[in-house]
């Protein structure tokens, strides 16, 4: 579940940038990046839970740099089309669930290092009853 995750959060930071560039298409920014924000969240969820926190922290810095791209892609194409400001609301709107992915991507992190430790512990101590009842 994972690598779809993955796989999908990708694409759709691929497809947000180009949407960001264009004038016409800056609103279809907000359920895009809302959809890009629940799949880096759900990964760093469930990345965490199985004891892997690297993964968790990935999916924070791959949503990190795709907001940072798509916030940049914003103000090329506000640029390009004579400073106009049609990026503000979608950019304003953006930044009401924006800081919600990294955080998660973190607590997950801390989480997945803390079962992944667990994990290890119980795993060595049933390797070594099996050693000393054989």
């Amino acid at each position: 579940m994972q690598s779809l995750l993955a796989v999908l959060g990708a694409l759709l930071g691929i497809v947000l940038v180009p949407l960001a560039l264009a004038g016409g298409t800056a609103w279809l920014l907000l359920p895009g990046h809302l959809a890009f924000a629940g799949a880096c969240a759900a990964g760093a969820v469930l990345a965490g839970l199985d004891g892997h926190p690297w993964r968790a922290r990935t999916f924070g810095g791959a949503y990190l740099l795709g907001s940072v791209l798509v916030v940049a892609a914003l103000a090329i194409g506000s640029e390009a089309r004579d400073g106009s400001w049609y990026w503000i609301l979608p950019w304003a709107a953006g930044l009401v669930w924006g800081w919600a992915p990294p955080v998660i991507a973190g607590i997950m992190g801390f989480v997945g290092e803390r079962r992944r430790r667990a994990r290890t512990r119980r795993v060595v101590r049933r390797r070594r009853r099996a050693l000393q009842g054989s």
